[in-house]
């Protein structure tokens, strides 16, 4: 059977022998095995064996926290919980590419004119598949005012 001394016991001498900067720091170096520890025992039972081993009367939230501040600095890569579909790969010739080039320079040209030479708000526009006849219909005096009802436009459509 495995026991908690087994995933632990580096970890608190570490500790107890301040052989390490901080506590932080040797969470930092034992992250994976407290992470195993973790997988078998409460928070509870890990306070109770680091505070015993250690001599130490932390609660269980302040181990929480180091092993959180651990994983931020480790980028553990967690469970993706929003609903976005993945992005298929499209695989596009040279000649396909070159084409589609040309026409974009053509309509980014033609859309600079009516976005006060503003390449970004041109590419948003073709990105959204808004026309040029749909901008000047807005009749915007500006940059800043014309960035504004693009966003609101594309928000809303």
């Amino acid at each position: 059977m495995i026991t908690i001394d087994t995933f632990l016991h580096r970890l608190c001498e570490v500790i107890r022998d301040k052989t390490t900067k901080s506590k932080q720091a040797a969470f930092d170096l034992f992250f994976s095995d407290i992470t195993e520890a973790k997988k078998f025992y409460s928070w509870e039972q890990i306070t109770d064996y680091i505070n015993t081993s250690t001599n130490d009367n932390l609660a269980p939230s302040a181990y929480r926290n180091m092993l959180t501040r651990t994983k931020n600095k480790h980028k553990v890569p967690g469970k993706n919980i929003s609903n976005t579909t993945k992005h298929k790969e499209q695989h596009v010739s040279q000649d396909e590419k070159k084409s589609v080039f040309v026409n974009d320079t053509s309509d980014l040209n033609s859309y600079l004119a009516v976005c006060f030479n503003n390449e970004r708000l041109a590419s948003r526009a073709i990105a959204g598949g808004v026309s040029i006849e749909q901008i000047r219909a807005w009749q915007c005096p500006n940059a800043i005012r014309l960035g504004t009802t693009l966003s609101n436009y594309l928000q809303n459509k």
